[in-house]
């Protein structure tokens, strides 16, 4: 929701994926929990501006024209996980798409989403005619378990006996796989150099020995394993190649795309920044700082969504503030975490990337400035 509107979940009010206990999705069917209706969503804002818009894959809101895509997969408002499916059938959908779009000389904009990389979806991928693990994965396991790892996260990823993890980067080369055809099918269009790429991922579990659970400092929780992704943005006639490390935030897509395609903002202005002109490098964001806040994923409030807030947080520079509230009786997932009131946790992220160390108490000045930052957030 957040990646199509450009808004924190207090603002639209979805923190769960559907109405159905966390713990029990994976064998349920739930229903949509959705206001997309009633938002100025990022394909109706192209809409406006002459753009065809096709839904492809994980989509949680419902069916595809409440947003305002032009075409989609999801029809009938349940939960859309890989709808049209894996493997080249997906793409082709979307690469026929892209050939309408040409034949009726209309911009378009793609959701190409599917539900990958997911431990579960090994076996639908060789149905589906993907690759098996290849053997360099298989012979690398230790070496790609240790790449950015501690004995912390460790503890949850032993290498043996878990070829799961094998299969998991099996699944990643194969999305990459996908991505590559659809780029290549841009290059044989003569589209790539003025075709906006936007790549975003959501980061899913460290996961436990026992299925069903998962290390605590994962998804849903407010640490950097649970909130931290890369974001890539490609625009050869636009953007020159470059690695930043600056502070980006997913709500910096919408207002991206829109100025990219030229696009009105919304009525309501969106808490996201235009990256554009930092990507051109004509603007600097050393000083930004950015926020976040996790809720109860098993608890909706759709109308008010503080009622089931866990958690804010705020990265400025290189550190980060983390404070928690007091939600008595409700559990982040699986692991029975309890997310009752704690002191306030500071971290410094350069010198403690996996927040072992909590520094309140040690920095007044800097936990203040972030305190007040964070105040101001929540308002």
């Amino acid at each position: 929701m957040t990646l199509i509107t450009g808004r924190y979940a207090h603002e639209h009010g979805i923190t769960v994926d559907g109405a159905v206990l966390w713990q029990g999705s994976f064998k349920a069917k739930p229903s949509p929990l959705s206001t997309i209706g009633r938002s100025e969503a990022l394909p109706r804002l192209l809409k406006e501006q002459g753009y065809l818009s096709y839904q492809s894959g994980r989509w949680f809101e419902g069916r595809y024209a409440s947003a305002g895509f032009t075409h989609g997969t999801s029809e009938r408002g349940n939960l859309s996980y890989d709808k049209p499916g894996f493997g080249l059938d997906s793409v082709k959908e979307c690469t026929d798409f892209i050939d309408m779009a040409q034949r009726e000389k209309k911009p378009f904009f793609l959701w190409y989403a599917p539900a990958l990389p997911a431990f579960n979806y090994h076996s639908r991928l060789v149905r589906s005619g993907g690759k098996v693990v290849p053997d360099r994965i298989n012979k690398n396991q230790k070496f790609i378990l240790d790449l950015g790892m501690n004995d912390y996260y460790l503890q949850f990823q032993a290498p043996t006996g878990r070829g799961d993890l094998t299969q998991y980067y099996a699944l990643i080369e194969w999305f990459d796989e996908h991505c590559g055809k659809l780029i290549a099918h841009l290059e044989k269009q003569w589209l790539r150099d003025n075709t906006l790429i936007v790549v975003q991922s959501a980061n899913g579990w460290v996961s436990c020995r026992r299925r069903g659970e998962w290390a605590p400092r994962t998804k849903g929780s407010p640490y950097d394993g649970g909130v931290r992704s890369p974001a890539i943005y490609s625009w050869p006639a636009k953007i020159k190649p470059a690695v930043s490390e600056s502070l980006v935030s997913s709500l910096d897509i919408v207002p991206t795309i829109l100025a990219a395609a030229g696009a009105e903002p919304p009525k309501k202005n969106i808490p996201g920044m235009d990256l554009l002109p930092v990507m051109e490098g004509k603007t600097s964001i050393d000083d930004r700082a950015i926020f976040g806040e996790t809720f109860a994923r098993d608890v909706a409030n759709m109308e008010n969504p503080g009622a089931v807030l866990l958690k804010h947080w705020v990265i400025h520079k290189q550190y980060k503030l983390i404070l928690s509230y007091d939600r008595k009786e409700i559990h982040v997932g699986g692991n029975k975490n309890s997310a009752k009131t704690t002191l306030p946790e500071l971290y410094d992220l350069i010198s403690d990337p996996y927040e072992q160390n909590n520094l309140y108490g040690k920095l007044p000045k800097v936990y203040e400035s972030l305190r007040a930052r964070l105040e101001a957030f929540a308002g």
